[in-house]
């Protein structure tokens, strides 16, 4: 339940948690199937209570999904189904393996959050690999490829991270402090 704008929200997380899922459904029409799940994943990872990032990795999901099989006309197969399952399986191992490489680390700028992106990336990658071989043989998962994956990767998760600390400066009745993390 929202306060009056003069009181400030009810659930910095809340919010923090919204910004972050409109960005991401809003970046879904423009990335389509190179969207950055693993950055997405090791920022919710890092800034949101487990079961507010997994809702947010999971509606995420879900939305580049739709957004994908209707607006951007992705095949109506069973292989571009299947693709999907494996996103959405590889951006929850992502998560996972993010939230174990933050540990109880309670700062946004730290050794920790370069850490769980890392390991967002990999379980992320490993996921797909697995996928791939699976799927068409690695076609998917060249060196080139994965690569490219890995670079937006960081570059979103770079800007998504200054977002959070901009929100937190500007408006931290609003957002939290920039610093006061939420990893419960």
């Amino acid at each position: 339940m929202m306060r009056s704008a003069m009181t400030g929200p009810a659930s910095p997380t809340l919010l923090w948690a919204a910004a972050l899922g409109l960005t991401a459904a809003l970046g879904s029409y423009g990335l389509a199937c190179v969207f950055p799940f693993a950055a997405l994943a090791a920022l919710a990872a890092v800034t949101l209570p487990t079961r507010h990032a997994a809702i947010l990795l999971g509606a995420t999901w879900l939305v580049n999904q739709v957004v994908g099989f209707t607006a951007l006309a992705y095949p109506h197969d069973g292989q571009a189904v299947a693709w999907g399952g494996i996103i959405g399986i590889a951006a929850f191992a992502g998560l996972g393996a993010a939230k174990f490489a933050f540990g109880r680390e309670t700062r946004l700028v730290s050794v920790h959050t370069i850490l769980a992106l890392a390991a967002s990336v990999i379980a992320y990658q490993l996921v797909m690999f697995v996928g791939a071989f699976a799927m068409d043989g690695f076609e998917s998962s060249t060196p080139m490829i994965v690569a490219d994956v890995a670079r937006n990767d960081v570059l979103w998760f770079a800007g998504l991270a200054a977002l959070r600390l901009a929100l937190g400066t500007a408006l931290p009745r609003w957002f939290g402090s920039a610093q006061a993390l939420r990893t419960a």
